[in-house]
């Protein structure tokens, strides 16, 4: 059950407007002061801060307490609310406590299935950020309510990048959600996104499923950060560009090479296959700056070794750390530090 509660104060201290008293005694579960105050008239669609209203407030706050939700929806608390800014409508806030019952209630009571607002838009992709690999009843059921994983928005863009992010390939969560994107026959700022977040994820499945349905095979930056060999040969096949920028690394190659020592044989491969197919291996760009960087604040001897066989350049710096070197010594790394402090004196 969340356990949020509503704000009386700002962050700096000062007093601000407080929910009225019915959502108030809702958001802190004082059920028989609401009930109380209900019988008396209160408006159960005043709009108060941070929930927005009681309806809301009850749909997020009391899951275990389905007659709160019921005893609103009868006094005419309004299904399609706004809602407050952090949840949004009193669908999506549900959705994102996991409230299963009451988004039943809600969609019974008529309850926009695509409502849109709070931090993710929509009542799907708050299932998909909030419960995770356990969201599969509830997207199954907004599904059958016909809701449109096309909607973009929100914190995430849509449910099916979402699930890339936050779901198991084991759940099903991410094949139900892929499989009913594509039926809507979604264009291409749908399809993008997620295929950077299935990429990133290293899910060659869907990423395959998503470039028949049209999406541009050049997230080889965002395949690199799961590793996947399989991934990366196939988007090369499918003429990904080998020397995109993108992902926090910047290239595929500095992604690959950003490996543990202990990850040594499976980015070793990868980073022989990326430059089999051209990867350059003096571009700077991301957060670790050159590949040869990447490896060197890794500590990654092996890694190092190779780049700087194919033509890596000791004194091209940038990134977080300036040069080569540098990345070196940020790692503690005493294996290759000192053969680099040679190469850079030649």
């Amino acid at each position: 059950m969340a356990t949020e509660r509503p704000m009386d104060t700002s962050n700096d201290g000062t007093q601000t407007e407080k929910p009225h008293a019915l959502q108030a005694d809702i958001a802190f579960r004082r059920i028989p002061d609401a009930f109380d105050r209900l019988s008396k008239g209160a408006d159960p669609n005043e709009r108060g801060e941070f929930y927005g209203d009681p309806l809301c407030a009850a749909a997020f706050r009391c899951a275990d307490r389905p007659d709160v939700l019921a005893a609103l929806l009868k006094h005419g608390a309004s299904p399609n609310s706004p809602g407050g800014e952090r949840h949004g409508p009193p669908l999506n806030a549900a959705a994102a406590a996991g409230n299963i019952e009451g988004v039943r209630m809600l969609l019974g009571a008529g309850a926009d299935v695509n409502s849109f607002g709070g931090r993710y838009a929509t009542a799907l992709q708050a299932a998909v950020v909030n419960l995770r690999d356990d969201a599969r009843e509830l997207v199954g059921l907004l599904l059958d309510h016909c809701a449109d994983p096309t909607v973009k928005g929100g914190d995430y863009g849509t449910p099916l990048a979402a699930s890339f992010l936050f779901c198991s390939g084991a759940s099903n969560v991410r094949a139900l959600l892929l499989g009913k994107t594509l039926e809507m026959q979604p264009t291409k700022d749908v399809l993008e996104p997620a295929m950077r977040r299935a990429a990133a994820a290293g899910d060659l499945a869907a990423v395959k499923r998503l470039h028949a349905a049209g999406a541009e095979p050049h997230v080889l930056p965002e395949a690199a950060e799961s590793g996947n060999t399989e991934l990366l040969r196939f988007l090369l096949e499918q003429g990904g560009e080998v020397n995109r920028i993108g992902g926090l690394f910047g290239t595929a190659l500095a992604t690959a090479a950003f490996a543990y020592p202990e990850d040594t044989a499976e980015a070793t491969v990868n980073v022989q296959l990326l430059l089999h197919h051209g990867a350059n291996a003096n571009t700077v760009a991301g957060r670790e700056g050159s590949p040869l960087q990447a490896a060197a604040a890794r500590g990654n001897l092996t890694i190092v070794k190779l780049l700087l066989s194919r033509g890596a350049d000791v004194h091209i710096g940038g990134g977080e750390r300036g040069l080569p070197l540098h990345a070196g010594v940020w790692s503690c790394s005493r294996n290759w530090s000192r053969p680099c402090c040679r190469l850079g004196r030649t």
